[in-house]
């Protein structure tokens, strides 16, 4: 016979962990606007003639098998892209799965994970529904890093896990060359340094990985390449960091797409990527000017000025 019982009696009884009853769901609201600053997503799509290779690929897939877990033609496009060695490369949902994989792979309960706040989101999402213990850092006034405070929170909670976000979100500050080295130096463990969006910094420090065995370099298609909706991320590192530190990285593969099995989507990510000019954007449109100050806020570039009750109208008006 069933037994019935209260609300309190099923939050008491099928309740989430204690630790994560301050956590509230990440999300960003999805609003049909020509300019997403909330998500950051290019208003431009694709270009044509590779929405119709991607097509004739999808066209293809061998959805009764599931895909190769490795994907290797993806994985040695990606490497021939960058410059580095397949081996170093490592493909999933989006930079957050890649970023998940990680702590999941190297957090832990016993283990901590530090930011340097403001910065994205999902960095202390992540870390603390992995039960990794989380550390928030400060950025100076004016969001950049100060070096000196830095290495020496560093030094004091000695984390397993350091996050670098450059250019970070929603700041846009960039951290130097000399001080992600500096802080690789003196990490005791993984340095994750997200470049989600790298490509409007002036380039990647991805050539990092060959002298510090212990940094991860995360990039994403979503921003720059305009593929948000693609769910492609990819990280750079040594080899000893994707076999995980007791046996294999945690892998769950790219998404049932088949984006990661020759000859299905992997062969025209490729393509896309050894013809940077395919994916070159157009002149911007034309937009309405709004006089609104940009800085900080908790999931991307938010505006600042204006009364709170009138800034989302504000911002939908113009089609922001």
């Amino acid at each position: 016979m069933p037994v019935s019982m209260s609300d309190s009696e099923l939050r008491e009884r099928f309740g989430s962990r204690p630790d994560l009853a301050d956590v509230a769901a990440y999300g960003a609201p999805q609003l049909d606007v020509a300019v997403r600053l909330n998500t950051n997503e290019s208003p431009y799509p694709p270009p044509k003639d590779f929405m119709e290779d991607l097509g004739r690929s999808v066209a293809n897939l061998g959805l009764n098998r599931y895909p190769d877990r490795d994907f290797p033609a993806l994985r040695e496009g990606l490497a021939r892209h960058v410059g580095t060695l397949t081996e170093r490369i490592w493909v999933a949902n989006g930079s957050n799965e890649i970023i998940q994989q990680l702590v999941q792979a190297f957090g832990g309960s016993e283990r901590k994970a530090m930011t340097f706040e403001p910065t994205y989101a999902m960095h202390s999402h992540i870390t603390r529904v992995s039960g990794t213990r989380f550390i928030r850092a400060r950025r100076n006034p004016d969001f950049t890093m100060d070096l000196e405070a830095s290495l020496s929170a560093i030094g004091l909670s000695q984390p397993e896990i350091i996050f670098l976000c450059s250019p970070n979100n929603p700041t846009g500050t960039v951290i130097p060359d000399e001080d992600v080295a500096a802080i690789c130096d003196a990490a005791p463990g993984l340095v994750i340094l997200d470049e989600a969006y790298a490509e409007f910094s002036g380039g990647s420090l991805w050539r990092l990985v060959e002298d510090y065995e212990h940094l991860v370099v995360v990039r994403t298609f979503s921003k720059a390449w305009r593929m948000a909706g693609a769910r492609i991320g990819y990280m750079v590192a040594q080899g000893s960091v994707g076999r995980g530190p007791h046996g294999p990285c945690p892998r769950r593969g790219v998404d049932g797409h088949g984006r990661d099995d020759p000859p299905r989507a992997g062969p025209v990510v490729e393509r896309a990527v050894h013809n940077p000019g395919h994916h070159r954007l157009p002149e911007p449109r034309q937009l309405h000017p709004v006089p609104v100050r940009v800085g900080a806020g908790p999931r991307g570039l938010a505006p600042t000025a204006g009364a709170r009750g009138a800034r989302p109208r504000l911002l939908l008006d113009p089609g922001l």
